[in-house]
């Protein structure tokens, strides 16, 4: 039998090893920290509660395991959470060169609110995708911190096409002298210098969405671009556009439905964010068969002083 001194020691023990985890803990809730992209996955897998209401968050977390399995030394990327408590509330922030991003399933926002003011706000960010329900935790967050700022913000709707909607799988066909295939990298600064939203960093986030996801294009007999899309991190259609001079002619049609097909090969619904007062861009996803889903902000953040 043990003696009682020896049963006090290994209580005494075990009663510090609880202190030492419990604060241990607490201190990491004090900062944010990488999670390991070995947890990535269980990460993404928190957000299939509710499915589709969290396929956002669930689609930007499974996009960067794709790309670290890629390209395992990715510059300027960090998943981040407040020590182990995202593996509980879902709450994550993406920090990928000068895009932000951030998601959280705790309702109350107190846990992302409290993550945010850990972020270096001495930066500008292009921060996509921000949910309805998040939207007031950012602001909160930098008036809390008397941060000065601007926003150059775009409110837009994402439609959603899901997969068992998707009516067979009806080969798209392009019309005569042209044919539909994949992008290349080089063809990132032809896109880029003909998108509205460009500006600084676009291009070689166009280039890495090309290199690393899915992508249409339509080509003339001269092998020459008349509409493209592209598969964005957060794995939604972007950038779809037709040349000014085959506008009117279906092309960017012809190319979405390319990529619905393409997603609904990879078991994937099709989603997309779209501009409020863009109305034909909104009758054209809408013809195809994409349904409202949510509210999603775009915000363009600046600091209102020099960059340190």
């Amino acid at each position: 039998m043990n003696s009682p001194k020896s049963l006090f020691i290994c209580r005494y023990i075990s009663m510090i090893s609880s202190i030492q985890t419990f604060v241990s803990r607490k201190m990491s809730l004090g900062k944010l920290i990488p999670i390991p992209c070995a947890e990535w996955p269980l990460l993404r897998d928190l957000f299939r509660h509710g499915w589709p209401e969290n396929e956002v968050p669930f689609n930007a977390v499974q996009n960067y395991i794709d790309w670290i399995g890629i390209d395992p030394n990715i510059r300027h990327l960090q998943v981040l959470g407040l020590g182990d408590s995202w593996r509980g509330n879902g709450t994550f922030i993406v920090l990928d060169r000068d895009e932000l991003y951030f998601y959280s399933l705790d309702t109350s926002n107190e846990s992302l609110e409290h993550a945010l003011k850990f972020i270096d706000w001495n930066y500008s960010y292009r921060i996509y995708a921000i949910l309805d329900r998040h939207q007031e935790a950012l602001g909160r967050v930098l008036n809390r911190l008397n941060v000065r700022y601007s926003f150059l913000e775009d409110t837009t709707h994402q439609y959603r096409l899901l997969k068992e909607d998707v009516t067979g799988e009806e080969e798209v066909r392009p019309p005569t002298g042209f044919r539909i295939g994949n992008l290349a990298v080089h063809h990132a600064k032809y896109i880029n210098a003909r998108w509205a939203c460009r500006g600084g960093g676009t291009e070689y986030a166009i280039a890495r969405c090309i290199a690393w996801n899915t992508s249409v294009g339509l080509f003339n007999e001269h092998g020459e671009l008349a509409a493209w899309c592209l598969l964005s991190n957060l794995g939604m259609i972007c950038v779809l556009q037709t040349e000014e001079c085959y506008r009117r002619k279906g092309f960017g049609e012809l190319v979405l439905r390319a990529m619905v097909a393409k997603l609904v090969r990879r078991g994937m619904n099709a989603s997309a964010s779209v501009a409020v007062e863009n109305f034909a861009s909104r009758k054209l996803f809408q013809k195809i068969g994409f349904k409202k889903a949510q509210t999603l902000y775009y915000t363009q953040y600046k600091v209102d002083r020099p960059m340190k």
